[in-house]
């Protein structure tokens, strides 16, 4: 599997910039575990803030159609 690297913040990246990565190692590329929890912690809370949001407008609507 071949897997490049670009150096620049560039899109498309220009051929001069791109570079192999040899080794699949995640440390390699530059994640670390904090990058691993501050995306999980932001996945969950994303998550978590849908479904408060739809259960809040689900009350909200049961509550209006007792009225």
């Amino acid at each position: 599997m071949n897997v490049v690297s670009c150096a620049v913040a560039a899109f498309p990246c220009p051929p001069e910039s791109q570079t192999a990565i040899e080794s699949l190692d995640p440390a390699t590329w530059g994640v670390t575990p904090d990058a691993v929890l501050s995306v999980f912690s932001w996945g969950f809370g994303a998550v978590l803030m849908m479904w408060l949001i739809g259960f809040s407008l689900g009350a909200i609507i049961t509550t209006l159609k007792k009225i």
